[in-house]
C-alpha cells in the first residue's frame, strides 16, 4: 500500500464526479495515483509549472555526465587562465 491507507472505488468517485465540486483529489495521494498508472504525468506537469524538468532513468546519468564535462572543461579553462597570470611556471 503506497499511501498507507486504503482508496475505495467510493473515495475516488467522490473526488472525480462532476457533481462533487467541494471534492478534490487529495494531493498527498499523487505518486501512489501515478505508481498505480504507470505514468509520470503528474510530476512531469508540476515540474513544467515551476520551470523544471523531470529526469528518469539513463537521462539522469547522462546529465550528470554532461555537468561533469562541463565542470571538466571549466577547470581547465581556470587552469589555464592562473598558468598566464602566475607565468607559465606550472
Amino acid at each position: 500500500m503506497l499511501t498507507g491507507s486504503e482508496i475505495t472505488g467510493h473515495m475516488l468517485n467522490a473526488w472525480t464526479a462532476e457533481s462533487r465540486e467541494a471534492w478534490r483529489f487529495p494531493l498527498e495521494y499523487a505518486a501512489a495515483f501515478e505508481a498505480a498508472c504507470q505514468t509520470h504525468t503528474l510530476t512531469e506537469l508540476l515540474a513544467a509549472k515551476r520551470g523544471c524538468k523531470v529526469l528518469m532513468g539513463e537521462a539522469v546519468l547522462e546529465a550528470e555526465w554532461g555537468r561533469l564535462e562541463a565542470l571538466e572543461s571549466e577547470i581547465k579553462a581556470r587552469k589555464r587562465e592562473l598558468k598566464k597570470r602566475i607565468g607559465g611556471n606550472r
